[in-house]
C-alpha cells in the first residue's frame, strides 16, 4: 500500500504542472473532484490507498488540472447559462479540456479515459434507471455517455440502449439531436463552442416540447389493435413531453 499522505504531497505540483498555472491549492476531503479556477477539490482519500483510489486520484486531479488549463471560467460567466443549458456545457467542456490537455500530455489519456470506463462501464445507466419514473433524465444521460462514447467505444451498446428508451418517450427527437453528436469533436475546441452547442441542443429540447411530432400510423391486420398502439405510444409521448416542458421551465 502507498500511505496517502505522499501522493498529497505530489499533487500540487503536479496540479502547477498540468493545469499551466502556479500555486494550484489542492483539497482534499468531501465527495466530488471540482475546481474553481484557482483551487482544485478532490474526493476525500483512505490513509492507505490501493490502485484504484490512486487511479481515482490520478484521473480526477487530471481532468481538474484540464479545466484549469483550457477552460475560460470569464467567457462562462458572462454567457448566463441556465441549470439546464450550463449542466448541458459541462458534459461537453469536461470532453474538451481532456482532449486539450491529452494532446500535450498523452499520458494522462490513459488516466482520463480508465476514469471514464471506471465510472460508465462498471454499472449501466441504462440498467440502474429501468424502472425510473423520469423518462426525461435518459435523454440527458444519452448525451452524457454519447460523448463519452466519441472516445471510448466500449459504451456505445449503453448509447444505443438509452436510444432506444428516448425513442419511446420522445419519438423523432434523436433524430434532431445525432447531427449535432456528430458534430461535437469538430466543433467544440473551446469553452466559447461548447457554450453555443449547449444552447443548440436546448433549443432542440425547447422546440420539440412547443411543436410535438406527430405520431405514425401503426401498421397492424386489424384497425383495434393499431388504435390501441398509437394511444400507449401517444400516452408515452405525452408523459415525456410534460416531464421535459417542467424540466426546462422549472429547472432544479
Amino acid at each position: 500500500m502507498i500511505q496517502t499522505k505522499h501522493v498529497i504531497n505530489a499533487l500540487p505540483l503536479i496540479a502547477d504542472i498540468l493545469g499551466k498555472k502556479y500555486g494550484v491549492r489542492v483539497h482534499i476531503g468531501g465527495e466530488q473532484a471540482y475546481t474553481n479556477g484557482k483551487d482544485i477539490h478532490l474526493p476525500s482519500l483512505p490513509l492507505d490507498a490501493d490502485e484504484t483510489t490512486l487511479n481515482l486520484a490520478r484521473a480526477y486531479l487530471d481532468h481538474e488540472a484540464a479545466h484549469l488549463r483550457a477552460t475560460d471560467f470569464e467567457a462562462l460567466i458572462n454567457a448566463g447559462l441556465s441549470s439546464i443549458e450550463k449542466h448541458v456545457w459541462n458534459i461537453l467542456e469536461d470532453r474538451m479540456v481532456e482532449q486539450k490537455l491529452a494532446a500535450v500530455y498523452p499520458g494522462c489519456r490513459h488516466n482520463l479515459t480508465w476514469l471514464i470506463k471506471h465510472l460508465f462501464l462498471n454499472e449501466s445507466v441504462a440498467d440502474s434507471q429501468e424502472e425510473q419514473e423520469e423518462p426525461v433524465m435518459d435523454i440527458f444521460n444519452w448525451l452524457l455517455i454519447g460523448v463519452r462514447a466519441l472516445d471510448v467505444p466500449e459504451l456505445q451498446k449503453e448509447k444505443e440502449l438509452l436510444a432506444q428508451r428516448i425513442e419511446k418517450h420522445f419519438t423523432y427527437l434523436l433524430v434532431e439531436l445525432n447531427p449535432i453528436m456528430k458534430s461535437i469533436p469538430a466543433e467544440c475546441i473551446d469553452t466559447e463552442s461548447c457554450i453555443a452547442t449547449a444552447r443548440r441542443i436546448v433549443a432542440v429540447l425547447k422546440d420539440y416540447v412547443e411543436t410535438p411530432p406527430a405520431l405514425p400510423e401503426s401498421p397492424s391486420k386489424n384497425g383495434s389493435q393499431s388504435g390501441k398502439q398509437k394511444e400507449g405510444d401517444g400516452k408515452e409521448l405525452a408523459e415525456g413531453i410534460e416531464q421535459l416542458n417542467e424540466m426546462l421551465n422549472n429547472p432544479q
